[in-house]
């Protein structure tokens, strides 16, 4: 009998490692099919591309002065890159390689510390939503150091749970202290999360390891000794992860659309998740009040919510630096939390929970989010792509805000060079910029990241819209001036008001309008001793259903001596509330006194509402307003038109 106990017990074991195998490589193989999916033709992000410009240095000495210190992040990504470039070059699919596999690995290792805190089934569980949900997928896609942090992190917590949690050998504990330091010279964030794991073990050391686990947090220390100085000027400069300046601090919105994001937007896979979760606790039946593990579970709540609670209070109170993006190093945690609590699974059981989640997040990513449409589609690669190859033979000049190296690398790239016109890293002065686009010889211009206004100017040079691309973060236009286009162009938009179209309010002092004999219409004049001459407001919800528009306002001022202050305003309000303000100072313009210039002001509606496009009682005006009362002039014409805005401005970050 003991024998066939004994045979039963190893068919058992056996069977079991099998089954653990097969769901692994299942997990492992489609997050792979999900991060190199297309894989040669992914696109660098801005921020790969600032990273890229900052390797350009023909030594050390020059990268860590130039190309590290001033940008905030630690100098672990940066080095790293600084002699993969080297080895093997600069195309997309050699740079971003080692993240792609970091990325994949990280499904591996989180398995690997599920079955070794828990077991198999916890562990297989969470590698499944590493494996694909987007949070993951996309950051292994950048060649930053989310990807790397992720992967360096996940080893650190790997050997020091095999140091508490299996056997207590000094390997164990070197390999620690090694990925530790390697973690704090990859982010500021997974520095922080590297010191959060080392006090930690304070819980779980034993007296006879005191000293060793002592040593080990010294010797984190020594390793980063090096790097010291580059982390006190950073932090003394408010530039830690080199976002301070440009990103606005965290609101309430941020927790709800966090983890709305993580959960795809999607009802589907957050019902999932929560049948689960019921399911597995309803296996449970009674928790067993057993040390250990509820220990472990605090712990893993204690490691996401402090990192997420720090940056947050951080980012309101002192300097913003909170995004999606430095949560990537916690939140396995969170889902490892979730599914600790289950007791046993079937087989079929466990299978078909893989199943479901693996198709459920794959084609959520793919049919709900988009994600490889909207993500291969960087305003860059489209930029140039649209530029240098989709307009043939034609004569094209291109006006951006692009750095000089991704001008560089895409010239490189397609083996072809266009005149070009950037607005980034010099000072722009609106005449100059006129001056430039009236010099342009080139038929069609291919335009990228200008304001509204300067786009509105351009458009009166090149009025001919041949194409219009969009996606996530960017708008590109292909703009022509050649009469012969004008039946290939793209529809006009629609005008909302000029002199003989109207929708809102209109309000015009009767005293200001005059009639010209000569042009046969009417105009209104302004007076120095008037301060408001012309307003009109328009209701959201009568011009757009969604908010999803950009309003275009142009008005021709011809001055009768000097302009003073004047300035076209616009504004928006929601109920009694001003909401967003802007204006455009006539003075900015080059103006003719024998003929009238146009003043252009524009408001884009989606982006004032910050994608939350409720149209309720939300209305956009606009004033013209002679603050000082200093100068005179006649209104010689009047418009505003409408423009549908980019759906996919947001897209991969919000619905």
């Amino acid at each position: 009998m003991l024998k066939f106990a004994t045979f039963d017990a190893l068919k058992s074991m056996v069977y079991k490692e099998n089954r653990t195998s097969i769901f692994l490589l299942l997990i492992i193989l489609s997050a792979a099919i999900l991060r190199f999916w297309a894989f040669p033709d992914i696109p660098f992000t801005h921020d790969e591309f600032s990273a890229m410009a900052r390797l350009q240095f023909q030594n050390f000495s020059d990268l860590m002065k130039y190309g590290i210190v001033i940008d905030g992040h630690p100098a672990g990504v940066q080095v790293f890159l600084y002699y993969w470039v080297k080895l093997g070059g600069e195309s997309e699919w050699w740079v971003k390689l080692p993240f792609l596999l970091g990325g994949v690995a990280s499904v591996y290792l989180i398995f690997l510390i599920g079955r070794l805190w828990f077991d198999e089934i916890t562990g297989l569980l969470t590698a499944s939503y590493v494996a694909t949900l987007q949070f993951f997928i996309m950051y292994s896609q950048i060649a930053r150091p989310y990807s790397s942090g992720l992967f360096l992190t996940l080893l650190m917590v790997y050997f020091w749970s095999k140091y508490f949690f299996g056997q207590p050998k000094i390997r164990y504990l070197i390999l620690y202290v090694l990925f530790s330091a390697m973690s704090a010279y990859n982010h500021h964030f997974s520095l922080f999360f590297a010191g959060l794991v080392g006090i930690s073990g304070l819980l779980f050391v034993k007296k006879n390891q005191l000293l060793k686990y002592f040593l080990a947090g010294l010797g984190i220390f020594i390793l980063y000794i090096p790097h010291l100085s580059v982390f006190f000027h950073q932090f003394t400069q408010g530039g830690i992860d080199g976002v301070g300046g440009w990103l606005a601090a965290p609101t309430y919105e941020f927790i709800p659309n966090f983890f709305g994001w993580v959960m795809h937007f999607s009802w589907i896979v957050a019902g999932l998740l929560v049948l689960i979760v019921f399911f597995i606790l309803l296996k449970a039946g009674k928790f067993i009040p057993v040390a250990l593990p509820w220990r472990k579970r605090a712990l893993l709540l204690f490691w996401f919510v402090v990192p997420f609670a720090s940056g947050y209070f951080y980012s309101t109170l002192v300097n913003p630096i909170l995004q999606f993006s430095l949560l990537i190093f916690t939140t396995p945690y969170l889902i490892l939390f979730v599914f600790s609590w289950h007791k046993t699974l079937k087989t079929k059981q466990l299978a078909i929970i893989l199943l479901l989640i693996i198709s459920v997040n794959s084609l959520t990513l793919i049919l709900g989010r988009h994600y490889y449409k909207d993500f291969y589609a960087q305003p860059y690669e489209n930029l140039f792509t649209t530029a240098l190859i989709d307009q043939g033979n034609r004569e094209v000049f291109v006006i951006d805000d692009c750095i000089p190296y991704i001008h560089g690398y895409y010239f490189r790239k397609f083996g072809k060079e266009l005149p070009y016109y950037t607005k980034r890293n010099r000072e722009f002065y609106w005449d100059d910029f006129n001056k430039m686009i009236s010099r342009i010889k080139q038929p069609v211009v291919v335009v990228e990241a200008l304001s509204g206004e300067e786009l509105q100017l351009v458009r009166t040079f090149f009025p001919y819209e041949l194409d219009y691309l969009h996606g996530f973060t960017h708008e590109i236009y292909v703009l022509s001036k050649d009469p012969a286009d004008r039946d290939f162009a793209n529809s006009e938009p629609l005008v909302l008001f000029n002199q003989d179209t109207l929708i809102g309010t209109l309000q015009i002092k009767p005293e200001l309008v005059v009639f010209d004999s000569v042009l046969q219409r009417k105009q209104l004049i302004m007076t120095t001793d008037q301060e408001w001459g012309f307003s009109t407001s328009l209701d959201l919800d009568s011009i757009s259903g969604s908010g999803n528009v950009i309003l275009e306002a142009s008005f021709g001022i011809l001055p009768l001596d000097s302009l003073g202050s004047a300035m076209l305003t616009g504004y928006v309000t929601q109920g009694e509330k001003v909401i967003y303000w802007t204006a455009s100072p006539f003075r900015r313009f080059e103006f003719d006194k024998h003929q009238p210039t146009t003043v252009f002001l524009t408001i884009d509606v989606q982006s004032v509402l910050h994608n939350h496009l409720n149209p309720d009682d939300v209305k956009i005006h606009f004033k013209i307003w002679n603050n000082k009362k200093q100068g005179s002039y006649i209104i010689d014409w009047m418009k505003v038109n409408l423009h549908e805005s980019n759906p996919k401005r947001y897209s991969l970050f919000y619905r």
